[in-house]
């Protein structure tokens, strides 16, 4: 006589269990993966803007060696609270920018901004120029606002997609040469990152930093600034 034998299957609880255990499990798998995204963005932007900035002090530095100390002009730059136009030019080749601050604000007006002749708000450019007309002053005093027509310019953080801007930046005179020989060393202190001022906030101690994840105007994740000081030479150095 064969016995019959009662197959047992999962309770109502056994089966609840289960399917909480899955849900915390997808949860936390999901959790993982959206942080790992955020520092994957994080380390990206962060990779960037360095980037940026080594590629933007070799080309100063080039342009610096190649140029005696006679021939280089930094002008005050145009503009207060952190909304500044600046430049600098060796002569052969010159730097112009605008500020973060000084792009993003609507209320200011575009002949306050340096443009290009297309009326397009320069970023941070490169441009040859012969004479260092971008940072002679005309009759009246008032300094270049706008890149000429003939004058061939690169855009150094605003293209391939990098929306980088400079914050802060200044160019020094630090030692020259007394023999007259055209060599000198000037300071380079510059601020640069993403170009969103709403996502950073000057601190008076630190400088430019990122606003924290609990600010409502801050995108940690795709914010990064960097500051730094170099020495670039003129001359070829001292």
């Amino acid at each position: 006589m064969i016995a019959n034998r009662a197959q047992r299957g999962f309770t109502l609880v056994e089966l609840t269990l289960a399917m909480a255990f899955m849900s915390i499990l997808l949860l936390a798998i999901i959790f993982i993966t959206l942080q790992a995204g955020k520092l994957y963005a994080k380390g990206e932007t962060y990779k960037t803007v360095n980037q940026a900035s080594r590629e933007l002090v070799d080309g100063l530095r080039r342009d610096f060696s190649a140029a005696t100390s006679d021939k280089i002009l930094t002008p005050n730059q145009l503009g207060t609270s952190g909304k500044y136009a600046g430049r600098v030019c060796t002569g052969a080749v010159s730097y112009v920018w605008n500020t973060a601050n000084l792009i993003n604000d609507s209320t200011v007006a575009i002949s306050q901004k340096i443009t290009d002749i297309d009326n397009k708000t320069v970023v941070f450019r490169r441009v040859i120029d012969n004479g260092a007309y971008l940072c002679t002053p005309d009759m009246s005093g008032k300094l270049p606002m706008t890149i000429r027509a003939d004058m061939e310019s690169t855009e150094l953080l605003g293209a391939d997609g990098r929306a980088l801007a400079v914050y802060d930046a200044a160019v020094k005179l630090v030692q020259q040469d007394p023999s007259g020989n055209g060599k000198a060393l000037y300071s380079l202190h510059m601020t640069m990152g993403t170009n969103d001022p709403d996502t950073t906030t000057l601190d008076p101690a630190s400088g430019y930093q990122c606003r924290p994840p609990t600010d409502n105007t801050a995108n940690f994740d795709y914010c990064s600034v960097v500051e730094f000081d170099t020495i670039v030479r003129a001359g070829g150095g001292l």
